[in-house]
């Protein structure tokens, strides 16, 4: 095997994630955080559905190593074809059709597909997008529970509470390298519940320019004794509002901060 090729191959096991629990342990966690969902979604008296996983429930894994987690389901009413607790047909950023667009055409699929794409690029995994989005990230909500808009969620505050024992649950058995956000309240949330794990510590934080004016997307790698790797914990301006990827003006920012991100995905 040739240089280039050990690299690539190098950059592919990037997936793999160490851990010492049973695989199984997560079937079981997927169910108990379903159970978990269906009970606060009463409790907290919701009414406009619930979501949780929006790739498969096979990305639920310990060799899943990437993560995109958005702040929660938007929309005031639930719309039936969209499954609640996992989407086994594939990725919601490819397979299904939001409102006023075709399946996996609405703006933020465009962009979730060419961010993970040109990441998928970078980390030189040259499969198909669809398999690489619906095989090897984890896409999910942070409050599972859908409003219009997320200052009109009901019981914001104990919903928020909720996620976080919810995510909390998820992150002590499942351990990415890598966590993508797009906004402040999902991204802090992680942060601190990935600080607040033994011997876990902050090693960098860096903020990386989005040719948008000012704004910045933050990344944090946080490290422990017992992993051999860094988590890195990256937050991006919303993609619905900031069309960074396809943008001539964020080309060349975009790129330098998914080779970031690829660099900490690299087994070292």
């Amino acid at each position: 095997m040739d240089s280039e090729s050990q690299d690539n191959a190098r950059r592919i096991s990037a997936y793999a994630v160490e851990g010492n629990a049973n695989p199984g342990l997560l079937i079981d966690l997927f169910e108990r955080s379903v159970v978990s969902i269906e009970a606060a979604y009463r409790d907290l008296n919701h009414t406009l559905g619930w979501r949780f996983l929006t790739s498969p429930k096979v990305t639920l894994a310990l060799n899943t190593g990437i993560g995109l987690i958005t702040l929660n389901p938007g929309g005031d009413r639930e719309v039936k074809e969209h499954p609640r607790a996992s989407c086994e047909s594939g990725s919601s950023y490819l397979e299904e059709a939001w409102p006023g667009s075709k399946r996996g055409q609405a703006p933020l699929q465009r962009q979730i597909q060419t961010m993970l794409g040109a990441l998928a690029n970078h980390i030189g995994d040259t499969s198909p997008l669809s398999r690489f989005m619906n095989e090897r990230v984890l896409s999910a909500q942070f409050v599972p529970f859908r409003s219009p808009n997320f200052k009109a969620l009901p019981q914001r505050k104990a919903s928020i509470a909720f996620a976080q024992s919810l995510w909390r649950d998820v992150l002590a058995h499942w351990q990415p390298r890598l966590l993508i956000t797009m906004d402040n309240q999902t991204n802090a949330s992680l942060r601190s519940i990935l600080a607040a794990q033994p011997g876990m510590r902050v090693t960098q934080h860096e903020k990386f320019p989005t040719g948008w004016g000012d704004y910045q997307a933050e990344v944090v790698c946080l490290s422990r004794a017992d992993l051999s790797r860094n988590i890195t914990l990256a937050r991006l301006p919303h993609l619905s509002r900031f069309t960074l990827f396809g943008r001539p003006a964020s080309e060349a920012p975009m790129h330098r901060l998914l080779s970031y991100l690829a660099d900490g995905l690299i087994q070292r």
